[in-house]
């Protein structure tokens, strides 16, 4: 139950400081990692079976063994909801990926 618990409370998020959490720490990670972030959307409202979600996507671009560090340890943080989406693009002639990341959280109530 513990182990459960711990994991559900992955999900919930303080909704008011959640988007700044989540910049904070890609921000930190670009950094640690010589990665830019190139897209930061507006948080999407989400429902389904009358439970509220929120979605927020990361965009970052770099070398692609930099970005599987960064993906890696921003799947261990707390308290920025949970992976729910990964994608990864290489555009042809160019030496920089994309990662997008999609994120999915719930509410504390």
């Amino acid at each position: 139950i513990k182990k459960v618990n711990e994991l559900y409370s992955r999900f919930n998020v303080d909704t008011l400081g959640w988007k700044n959490v989540l910049w904070n720490h890609s921000a930190g990670l670009s950094q640690k990692y010589s990665c830019s972030i190139n897209a930061y959307p507006p948080v999407k409202p989400i429902s389904f079976n009358e439970q509220q979600f929120y979605k927020q996507s990361v965009g970052f671009s770099g070398d692609f063994g930099n970005l599987l560090k960064l993906l890696r340890e921003l799947s261990y943080l707390k308290n920025i909801g949970t992976l729910s989406g990964i994608s990864y693009i290489k555009k042809p002639r160019e030496e920089q990926v994309i990662l997008n990341v999609d994120l999915l959280a719930m509410p504390k109530q």
